[in-house]
């Protein structure tokens, strides 16, 4: 299970961070989805899930217990040196 909806203003204010990394698509919503926004370029080719942060001055170690489901599923990607996954975040 995820932590709800798509944070609407995070998507949003994500977009154009990822137009310009490259072409996008966006993913359907919906309790099965991975993530939010595919980059699509050269290299590499980029699958991110945006996520809205309550505390984002937290230490990494933090962040990564707050959000281990979403980064577990973004673990199910495969990767190599083309493909790659991020969490992206957003704060108040």
């Amino acid at each position: 299970m995820t932590r709800g909806p798509r944070p609407p203003k995070a998507l949003t204010e994500a977009i154009p961070i990822a137009k310009a990394r490259g072409i996008i698509q966006l993913t359907m919503s919906g309790p099965e989805r991975i993530f939010d926004i595919a980059i699509i370029s050269k290299v590499p080719v980029t699958f991110s899930r945006v996520m809205f942060a309550p505390a984002i001055l937290a230490s990494v170690y933090e962040l990564a217990d707050y959000y281990r489901q979403e980064i577990a599923q973004l673990r199910l990607i495969a990767r190599d040196k083309a493909v790659t996954a991020e969490l992206w975040f957003r704060s108040k």
